[in-house]
């Protein structure tokens, strides 16, 4: 109900969906690690409010419409994307945010590589300097700010990823969190292997609790048609259309599928609120 996160949840819609479910993992995840689970779901909320001042150059904020990465070279993609972590420590201080949430939108990219933008332009010029690529950190200076960065990563991979099956979110999570190490990001942080192998599993559950197949729901019978005053034939807009089915997202690893009632004659189709642009998944992220 925050003044700042209605502005996101208007203005980036895709944005504040991904912050709520990075809310979601980072809070299970801090619970069960000793860690203080309301800082960090609300560290999470709060993570990506920079993407107010361009939501349009991220993905989840798109849809169908055409990139506007595609008129403009790696480096200024970059330059965009980097802009949404010092933009956004400037949109929280101004919204008065204490500076305990400041630095999850400081450190929750850390000293990584913008990766995308800069292999693309490696291809070009393979001797371009990759300080120009990075983020300016810090890199997470507490347990909760690596379980925010880590939901982040995890949540966008595995929703660009077109095998959302157990096996493969599992690897995702895992590689996710073997790249991190890697890359030392949690060094300065008072996080611990034992509390990251916890984390992992968590993530693990909660990511394949939310993208679980789905069972496609068969049509509805003719006793239930002429319940509803309803022929077969009148079943539908069109012979053929294909009816979605609704789902009603409840808590992290709960979702319920619903059977949306047939659509009324001459009624408006709701549109889609799917993007189509899973395929090409581009974010701040790079996964």
């Amino acid at each position: 109900s925050q003044p700042l996160l209605r502005r996101l949840q208007d203005e980036a819609p895709g944005t504040f969906q991904h912050s709520i479910l990075v809310g979601n993992l980072a809070e299970r995840a801090a619970d069960r690690i000793g860690a203080d689970p309301l800082l960090a779901r609300v560290g999470a909320y709060y993570h990506d409010i920079g993407k107010l001042a361009s939501p349009s150059f991220f993905i989840e904020n798109i849809g169908s419409e055409e990139s506007p990465h595609d008129g403009l070279d790696p480096l200024q993609s970059t330059r965009v994307i980097l802009q949404h972590v010092s933009g956004g420590v400037e949109i929280g201080r101004r919204a008065g945010l204490p500076e305990v949430l400041i630095q999850f939108i400081q450190q929750h990219h850390g000293t990584r590589l913008v990766a995308f933008f800069y292999r693309r332009a490696s291809e070009v010029n393979a001797d371009i300097d990759p300080e120009l690529f990075r983020y300016a950190g810090p890199k997470p200076q507490s347990r909760e700010a690596v379980l925010v960065m880590l939901a982040d990563s995890c949540e966008a991979a595995t929703r660009a990823s077109s095998d959302r099956s157990t096996e493969r979110i599992r690897q995702i999570v895992m590689d996710t969190f073997r790249e991190r190490m890697d890359e030392e990001e949690f060094d300065e942080s008072p996080i611990s292997l034992r509390d990251l192998g916890v984390v992992r599993e968590a993530y693990i559950s909660t990511l394949t609790a939310v993208f679980h197949p789905r069972v496609e729901y068969p049509e509805p019978t003719a006793r239930e048609l002429k319940a509803r005053g309803r022929s077969a034939s009148e079943d539908g807009d069109a012979e053929g259309d294909e009816q979605p089915t609704a789902v009603a997202v409840v808590d992290e690893a709960d979702v319920i599928q619903i059977d949306p009632p047939a659509p009324r004659r001459n009624s408006v189709p709701e549109p889609s609120s799917e993007s189509g642009a899973a395929a090409r998944e581009l974010n701040e992220d790079d996964s």
